[in-house]
């Protein structure tokens, strides 16, 4: 069953599930670590959910969500909309204080947990509002456990970094993510097929690709990159049997770092990049992998419209030579080149990507200020009922009428799929102590290693007190990992060009520099012995630090939990024995490190 067989009768997310889960009941829905659970199993679980919040709310509202337990999640995000809610998905892995604030920007009427969730949101956090532990699959159901909405409803709540220092909350629409689905049809996802859910801790939000999956009756496989000791996707791949493959381009390109010689990868159909640009270079790793009757797609999406462009291409047809087009505008989906002037632009003339949609939502939420005429999204003066989405993504038509991302306009950049405001983390560090001034910059001169990604860097110019260590303390229990900058580099002021802007090209030529001066400092301390050799040398490949001591921390020089990763797969295949990831999140010094890696490889 198709969502297009249903989609004129279907007018809200939960109807259309059901309606997919009483076709095809025993289908399995959800895989993961070794258990399953069917469309029905899942439908009866959300039921119990949606039982537990119509008891404990009286009215709908947003509602909190965090557990890093895929069906638990899943059961929990199909339950609150069952129940006529809308969900919010909160990570667990960040920090309080930036749950506290995107819970307030959200007006949450209440969390829903697990357990372990439950007792960190009462006791910590502290909200004003109800703390609901998620029950069980087995628990009891009430005949008047569904709220219907309307189409028109929100239907969930998705975050953006903001660039005054507060994330923005973007609400999504019944109708919008229906509509976002049916613009995926190109994918051909039907019964049969299984998708992947590569999560970073076991967290996920609810967006584009679980609703492709479980609204078309094909199944979903979850694993947790970051949250175990599995490092090799392409091993998990093959004993799945997985058809079709999503993921970040960084995710992928991980994926292939770890490949091994007898992963074939032949049941894949499809591969489908998305949240990053994908360059020439990875075109061409999918041309050297996979089968010849494999697809690639490649789409073009913001938090703010869903899908907007998306192309699928054989493999066969798959060009290495030119940077990939992201396709023509889908149905629903208007999308301009508008010049600086504000003219349109005619085939391959770059501009900003505009775009115009009854898709596109009305307003940040609580966030009055950052909607009207004056900001990206407005109402389109031509069309009622649609809005305008000034993107900030600069790109051109080709003669072809496809279309070409080039990157950003603004401060904004991606981060492993996050959308980052360089700004919230300059407003974060600005109110950090010893701070008198402060510069933010991407370094892309990090991704000249076909390891590396670019590197978010600070530049802080301090005052007496100023502890750097302390800093990057703050920055931790303030910001996601993501966001937290891999290099913090002491200025005695910033510099800044003739019309008083940052020099940001300049500071992130200052960053090659400030490596290299690092590098003949530290030369007194380096590795000693075989094993911290070979660690530093990883280390400097995958982080781009020119210089590695013996006393560096992994997550200090630049190391991520990607990279962590990468790390561990790639010291293991040069020392040979089995060492788990979680022993770099253990101890990321590279002295300390390397003493337990020689006691576990030594006791084999």
């Amino acid at each position: 069953m198709s969502i297009l067989d249903y989609s004129a009768a279907a007018e809200t997310l939960a109807q259309a599930f059901t309606a997919v889960a009483r076709r095809q009941p025993s289908t399995v829905l959800l895989s993961y670590e070794e258990m399953q659970w069917t469309y029905e199993q899942m439908d009866r679980w959300s039921d119990v959910v949606a039982a537990q919040i119509t008891d404990a709310l009286p009215a709908p509202g947003v509602i909190g969500v965090s557990s890093n337990s895929p069906p638990l999640l899943l059961a929990s995000y199909l339950g609150v909309l069952k129940a006529g809610h809308a969900y919010a998905g909160f990570d667990p892995s960040f920090p309080d204080e930036r749950l506290t604030a995107m819970a307030s920007v959200a007006s949450l009427c209440a969390w829903l947990t697990d357990e372990e969730q439950y007792r960190r949101v009462r006791d910590r956090l502290r909200p004003n509002v109800p703390v609901i532990a998620a029950s069980e699959a087995d628990g009891p159901i009430r005949a008047s456990t569904r709220r219907d909405p309307a189409p028109g409803d929100l239907s969930h709540v998705l975050f953006t970094s903001g660039s005054t220092g507060v994330p923005k909350a973007v609400p999504r629409k019944h109708a919008h993510i229906l509509h976002n689905a049916w613009r995926h049809r190109a994918l051909r996802i039907a019964p049969g097929d299984k998708l992947t859910l590569i999560t970073r801790h076991g967290f996920w939000d609810a967006v584009s690709n679980p609703y492709n999956a479980l609204l078309n009756g094909a199944t979903i496989c979850a694993t947790r990159v970051f949250g175990g000791d599995r490092y090799s996707l392409a091993d998990w791949i093959e004993r799945e049997r997985i058809t079709v493959y999503y993921s970040l381009t960084t995710v992928f390109r991980q994926l292939l770092a770890t490949r091994r010689p007898q992963d074939k990868l032949e049941s894949l159909r499809l591969v489908y990049l998305g949240g990053e640009r994908v360059d020439a270079s990875d075109v061409q790793k999918c041309k050297a992998i996979l089968r010849d009757r494999a697809e690639v797609a490649i789409g073009l999406a913001a938090t703010e419209t869903g899908i907007t462009a998306l192309k699928v291409r054989p493999v066969a047809e798959l060009s290495s030579d030119a940077q990939p087009t992201v396709g023509a505008p889908l149905d629903g989906i208007d999308i301009e080149i508008r010049t600086e002037q504000g003219a349109l632009a005619a085939p391959n003339v770059e501009g900003q990507i505009v775009f115009r949609s009854e898709y596109i939502f009305s307003g940040y939420l609580n966030a009055p200020t950052l909607a009207g005429a004056t900001s990206r999204i407005h109402p389109d003066p031509q069309h009622p009922g649609r809005y305008v989405y000034e993107s900030g993504d600069y790109g051109f038509f080709d003669r072809r009428g496809e279309l070409i991302v080039i990157g950003r306009m603004d401060q904004q950049v991606k981060i492993r799929g996050f959308r980052v405001e360089l700004g919230e983390i300059e407003s974060t560090l600005r109110n950090s102590p010893g701070i008198a001034d402060v510069a933010v910059v991407l370094n892309p001169g990090t991704e000249a290693s076909a390891n590396a990604e670019a590197a978010i860097v600070a530049f802080v110019v301090g005052r007496e007190d100023l502890d750097l260590q302390q800093l990057r303390a703050t920055l931790i229990a303030r910001l996601p990992e993501y966001m937290v900058p891999a290099r913090i580099w002491p200025l005695e002021r910033i510099p800044r060009l003739p019309n008083g802007k940052i020099d940001r090209l300049g500071l992130a030529n200052q960053d090659v520099e400030k490596q290299s001066e690092r590098s003949a400092l530290e030369i007194n301390n380096g590795p000693v012995g075989e094993l911290e050799q070979t660690v530093a040398t990883l280390w400097s490949e995958l982080l781009g630090v020119a210089c590695v001591s013996r006393t560096d921390r992994f997550f200090q020089v630049g190391g991520n939990s990607l990279k962590a990763l990468m790390f561990i797969f790639k010291l293991t295949e040069r020392i040979g024995g089995e060492l788990p990831y979680s022993l770099i999140l253990e101890d990321d010094e590279l002295r300390s490190f390397c003493a337990r890696a020689s006691e576990l490889v030594a006791a084999g």
